[in-house]
């Protein structure tokens, strides 16, 4: 191999890698970093409800920031989900344990 088509397979495969850290670092900066708290994590989000997941083994007692107010804790026993409700108009930040 020529040392120009070496530099060449060099110079491309480094921008290869370059490209799949972009993507990643895209990919984990679209992810909510404070949407774990604890065991619990949002697993989703209905028009009414907001689904809470136990990441845990344990049950736990948990809630979500839904536009400054908080519904009532519910216990979720451990790798299940348990959900709380929301208004329709409202926007559900983070889950959290009680």
């Amino acid at each position: 191999m020529s040392n120009l088509r070496r530099a060449t397979a060099a110079i491309a495969m480094a921008a290869v890698a370059g490209a799949a850290t972009v993507i990643g670092s895209a990919t984990a900066a679209t992810a909510d970093p404070v949407n774990r708290t604890g065991c619990v994590d949002i697993s989703g989000v209905g028009s009414t409800t907001v689904w809470i997941y136990n990441q845990c083994t344990h049950t736990v007692s948990a809630s979500a920031e839904v536009d400054g107010w908080d519904p009532d804790c519910v216990n979720i026993p451990g790798r299940s989900t348990g959900h709380v409700p929301k208004d329709p108009t409202d926007t559900a930040y983070y889950a959290y344990e009680c």
